[in-house]
């Protein structure tokens, strides 16, 4: 009876052994590129993640800079509403002159020293003025002509001094005269 064992058992172990090729070859053509799929399939997947996490930061920095670009367009609307209308030569001596007034101070003379173009800001240029004001002889309206230059530049946005001094007036040595420089945004 052993002689008819020995030959289902090597049967059995051929068998066994076309059983384990055809498995292996079914698992190479079928399921090892299957995963080899998955794989690219995951890097992909992946890069797309990316792809849209940084689409997602654009979009933040361009609402962003949207928000600014709005604040900064109403900030010019604003300033352009403040500039005075009609030619500088006329509206800005009026307008500061109209400021020293309002503060009990004599009206300043005014002139326009030059102008520059303003490449930054399309329609307008820089000009550059200067004012004096008459000093009393005891020198009571300093403190009220001090106080009226700093209001100025915090009621137009537009306007900047650029700087201030007292000195005697050229047309009369006994009496003194503040001198101040601003300078102002105007239209062309």
């Amino acid at each position: 009876m052993e002689s008819s064992t020995k030959p289902i058992r090597i049967g059995a172990i051929v068998a066994c052994a076309l059983a384990l090729g055809a498995g292996r070859d079914f698992y190479t053509r079928s399921i090892s590129p299957l995963l080899q799929k998955e794989s690219e399939i995951q890097r992909e997947s992946d890069a797309v993640d990316e792809r849209i996490e940084n689409a997602r930061l654009t979009i933040a920095k361009t609402r962003t800079l949207e928000t600014n670009a709005d604040k900064s367009r109403s900030e010019l609307e604003r300033l352009q509403d403040e500039l005075p209308a009609g030619s500088p030569m006329v509206s800005m001596p009026a307008l500061v002159g109209e400021h020293f007034t309002r503060h009990g101070l004599n009206a300043p003379l005014i002139r326009l020293n030059t102008t520059r173009e303003e490449p930054k800001i399309p329609g307008y240029r820089r000009g550059y003025w200067s004012l004096a004001v008459p000093i009393d002889k005891d020198g009571a309206n300093i403190p009220t002509l001090l106080s009226t230059i700093a209001d100025l530049e915090q009621q137009y946005a537009f306007l900047r001094v650029l700087d201030f001094a007292i000195r005697p007036d050229p047309e009369n040595p006994d009496a003194r005269v503040g001198l101040m420089n601003f300078a102002s945004v105007i239209r062309k």
